[in-house]
């Protein structure tokens, strides 16, 4: 009963940060909108970076990806590392037995940073579809005669996702006439990626001084296209052995729920003996770091 209290203090107190995050970042936005007369360039803010500014990066990346672009996805989130919590103080309870001040947090962490990865890769995956879609709008409609402003207005329009609702608001932010670099650079903070940044540089390069954009977008939608080529030939060249790897992390798992049934006083020796608990938690911490090292070493292919 006491874990069931402590687990939905936690959840509230989950939804009260998130609440308080976001009426900061709305007086952000008023501050922000207040301080529109400063004439801050985008060469200006990108030369200001500093460790301060990639640890709020970092946060605003984690933040975002646990939000979600809507309230089911914030909703749905909440609902996963709730019911995650209340599964690992059952089974922690009747398994580990460990400090509940230590096991929570642990856990309440695991679960958040698993699903900032989830949400990263799907967010990714979807950026680099309208991505690709919208260099191949914006390079046929250049092609015809029309200009780069009109090619961004109807990526808006018939792009759905994360990149069609993007340059859905940076076309109406330039219609009413805000500053080019301004519009650019709050787009780039929510779209965090290296082919949007190299995007926008050529899009103010082309708007400043002229130039061949056609040729620039071409050579990106190229290295789209083959970035994601080889991602799939690596998903698919690495499929056996993430098999392999999952099947091997389970195994343990498996035999130590499996040894309460048949070998009941060596599992009592696990949980209540301080020798045996120490092997236990040994066992669990090789565990993770063996599939750490063997992800990492995986991802770098």
């Amino acid at each position: 009963m006491i874990a069931l209290f402590f687990a939905i203090l936690l959840l509230l107190g989950i939804i009260h940060i998130t609440l308080y995050y976001r009426q900061n970042r709305r007086l952000k936005r008023l501050n922000y909108i207040e301080s529109f007369s400063t004439n801050i360039t985008f060469g200006e803010k990108l030369s200001g970076y500093s460790y301060g500014m990639a640890i709020t990066n970092i946060w605003n990346d984690f933040y975002r990806h646990i939000k979600g672009k809507n309230r089911s996805v914030t909703i749905k989130h909440a609902l996963i590392l709730f019911i995650i919590l209340i599964s690992g103080l059952v089974i922690n309870n009747q398994y580990i037995r460990m400090s509940i001040e230590i096991f929570l947090p642990m856990l309440a962490v695991i679960t958040l940073y698993g699903l900032y990865l989830r949400s990263k890769k799907a967010t990714r995956l979807e950026f680099e579809e309208g991505f690709a879609e919208a260099l191949n709008i914006i390079n046929g409609s250049v092609s015809a005669g029309n200009s780069l402003l009109h090619a961004i207005e109807q990526c808006g329009q018939k792009i759905e996702g994360i990149v069609g609702d993007e340059f859905k608001i940076v076309s109406q932010r330039l219609e009413i006439g805000e500053d080019v670099e301004r519009v650019f650079m709050d787009s780039y903070q929510r779209l965090f990626y290296r082919e949007y940044f190299f995007f926008i540089i050529a899009v103010l390069i082309n708007m400043k001084g002229g130039g061949e954009v056609k040729e620039v977008i071409s050579r990106l939608s190229k290295l789209i296209s083959n970035a994601r080529i080889m991602y799939r030939k690596k998903y698919a060249k690495t499929a056996e052995p993430r098999a392999s790897i999952k099947i091997l992390v389970m195994i343990p798992i498996g035999f130590f729920f499996f040894l309460k049934f048949l070998s009941p006083e060596n599992f009592d020796i696990l949980l209540n003996d301080p020798t045996g608990r120490m092997i236990l938690y040994y066992c669990i911490a090789s565990e993770l770091f063996g599939l750490f090292c063997v992800w990492s070493m995986m991802n770098k292919i």
